[in-house]
């Protein structure tokens, strides 16, 4: 009687996981850029408590003319904060040519726009630190007047009717 045969078992090599956002497909894509725009819309949200408007440049490798330069801004759109792309005439009296949601703008701004948001996101805190300390100092100052007035001149003077008001 012969011994049974080890078994073998013959292991493929593992593969690489494909991600589902690798996958070429129109689904996929939509899907994609449809995640990418919620998380868009979740820096913006987390972005509102800071109240502070900032801008950042595109690089001058993007696709504008000559004349215009593209930024990526988080300010107030309408009554929301939201994260903008801005697009300005450069030169005599820089105006704004476009100004739209982020979620809305052409497909290669929202995707030279997500490498471009640590940067705003830093320049969003350090205007929020800025303006505060500028709020304290009005506030000092504000504290300063009001230690140099009575805090009840009616009873004071006694002359409460006398007063113009």
């Amino acid at each position: 009687m012969s011994s049974p045969k080890p078994r073998v078992v013959r292991r493929s090599a593992p593969q690489p996981r494909q991600s589902e956002s690798s996958a070429a497909s129109p689904e996929t894509l939509g899907a994609d850029l449809d995640q990418l725009n919620e998380r868009f819309g979740e820096v913006e949200k987390r972005l509102q408590r800071y109240g502070v408007s900032a801008v950042v440049p595109f690089s001058d490798d993007q696709e504008f003319h000559a004349n215009e330069a593209g930024y990526l801004g988080f300010e107030k759109h309408g009554s929301r904060w939201r994260l903008l792309y801005i697009l300005e005439e450069v030169g005599f009296g820089d105006r704004r040519l476009k100004e739209e949601p982020l979620v809305s703008a052409p497909r290669w701004v929202r995707l030279a726009a997500a490498t471009l948001l640590p940067e705003l996101v830093e320049t969003v805190k350090a205007s929020a630190a800025r303006e505060a300390a500028q709020v304290r100092e009005a506030v000092d100052a504000v504290n300063d007047v009001l230690r140099t007035l009575p805090l009840d001149i009616v009873a004071e003077s006694g002359l409460d009717d006398d007063l113009p008001f």
